[in-house]
């Protein structure tokens, strides 16, 4: 009896709950047509007129307000000088229109409305070059509260003007600005506010080359005519460029062309490398001047980088240096010429100069084989010299009285008569030989000369060109513009 009873208990409750279950799922089907009846109140009832400004008091501006919030700094064109963001902004009023009670459309309190259905306020991008696109998958619908206030949040792809300063490149800082506003609705008709922009950057992506670092608003009023005056909202986006790749690709490799240049000027005179290694240098600048056009605009004379003054530097030290090589290639070729360098050269440049540039010329081993020939061949003369003394003597002895003794020093010695005429052609030989050896002596010492005054104005030209580079190097990293 007591389980039948707990058994009908049970059953009854579950019915109940099912019945209260059933009883409330059509409420959602209430809540749909509930919105659908609010709709229809709002826009078809009231005849609705969306080219109407819902001003309530003709003396008093309706006001709208927008918030401005930065997603992404997408691109910055230096060489068109154009800003391109992607924004998200908000914009709020209220339309007395669109008012309704909460407790007669069951407790609703805001709507969805899609945004032809409703007057919008015209604010768009002044400065946008061409059109701005919205995102339409991150614009929503208007939403509508049931005190009239309208609230609007879109994506936008805004690509705007500006004005880029690439003295201090790459390093530089840049102010770009977005104009916001409306077109038709004077300021009589609408009060345009800016709301706070400390959480504009709320949602923002940092940028892998330029670093945000000021996002402010200012109001600006624009007078069109004695009655007319719109309001302008002024975007100022502060950015900072991100220079360490930039460095490396335009100040780097000019700065390491600048230092070997003057390097070149310390190899032999007579070296095919030095015309070789500047035609590359040459190459290299040029290479360096493409990438540079390809890269930044035109620019007036006041606002030209600072890294291309220091390209045109490395061009001039580099084009000086060409000269250098050339002109010291001309002096050391020394096969050509006849004379000594002038006493006053080397006085001046080998004597004092060579030890300073340490282009003081050593003896070459050509010379030094020439020295030993010389002195080996006068050394033989000498021995002939003696030779024929002690013939001469023996000629002329008074001691020897026999016929024998006479015979033996005949056959110890040669005749006189013989003897002369084989040392006077074996000196005119050995005089001959000495002669040319002479000769080709004075030759290479003119060639030495010559060699040596063109190792002294390369390697002082080359010293010149490294002051240079490092005064050049200086002054563009010391300009108060600079990096």
């Amino acid at each position: 009896m007591r389980r039948s009873r707990l058994a009908d208990i049970v059953t009854l409750t579950v019915a109940v709950a099912g019945i209260a279950l059933f009883c409330a799922a059509p409420s959602h089907g209430q809540s749909y047509k509930v919105e659908s009846d609010l709709h229809k109140a709002l826009f078809k009832d009231s005849n609705y007129d969306t080219g109407v400004i819902p001003i309530v008091d003709s003396t008093k501006p309706l006001k709208v307000q927008l918030f401005l919030g930065m997603n992404y700094l997408l691109d910055i064109d230096e060489k068109q000088g154009m800003m391109t963001a992607a924004l998200y902004p908000s914009l709020s009023w209220t339309d007395e229109r669109l008012k309704w009670e909460p407790h007669d459309y069951e407790n609703l309190m805001s709507i969805s409305v899609l945004p032809e259905k409703l007057w919008m306020p015209d604010v768009q991008v002044f400065n946008s070059v061409g059109a701005a696109s919205a995102d339409t998958l991150h614009s929503p619908k208007v939403t509508v509260f049931s005190n009239g206030t309208l609230y609007h949040t879109f994506g936008l792809v805004s690509r705007t003007p500006c004005e880029l300063n690439l003295i201090s490149f790459p390093f530089d800082v840049n102010t770009c600005f977005i104009q916001f506003g409306s077109w038709s609705e004077p300021n009589r008709r609408i009060e345009l506010e800016l709301q706070d922009t400390t959480q504009s950057l709320a949602f923002y992506g940092r940028h892998p080359s330029w670093k945000l670092q000021n996002f402010t608003a200012q109001a600006n009023d624009i007078i069109i005519s004695d009655t007319e005056t719109f309001t302008e909202l002024s975007i100022s986006v502060r950015v900072a460029r991100k220079g360490s790749y930039y460095y490396r690709l335009f100040v780097a490799p000019a700065a390491v062309c600048m230092f070997v240049i003057p390097v070149i000027h310390f190899l032999p005179p007579s070296s095919n490398e030095k015309l070789t290694l500047g035609g590359l240098m040459l190459v290299v600048v040029a290479i360096m001047f493409e990438m540079a056009e390809d890269f930044f605009p035109a620019f007036s004379l006041g606002n030209v980088p600072l890294v291309l003054h220091y390209y045109t530097g490395l061009l001039i030290i580099l084009f000086m240096s060409l000269l250098l090589s050339c002109l010291s290639v001309v002096i050391g070729t020394g096969e050509s010429k006849s004379v000594r360098v002038p006493r006053i050269l080397r006085i001046c440049c080998i004597d004092r100069l060579g030890y300073i540039c340490c282009a003081k010329g050593r003896t070459s081993r050509y010379d030094y084989e020439l020295l030993h020939l010389e002195r080996s061949l006068r050394s033989t003369a000498k021995r002939q010299s003696s030779r024929e003394e002690d013939e001469t003597e023996l000629t002329e002895m008074t001691d020897v009285d026999s016929q024998e003794e006479r015979d033996t020093a005949a056959q110890n010695h040669t005749t006189p008569n013989g003897t002369g005429e084989n040392s006077d052609g074996m000196k005119e030989v050995l005089k001959t030989l000495i002669n040319e050896l002479q000769y080709a002596r004075y030759k290479e010492q003119i060639k030495s000369e010559w060699l040596q005054l063109a190792m002294v104005i390369d390697r002082t030209g080359g010293l010149i060109l490294l002051l240079l580079a490092i005064i050049v190097t200086s002054v563009i990293t010391l300009h108060p513009k600079s990096w």
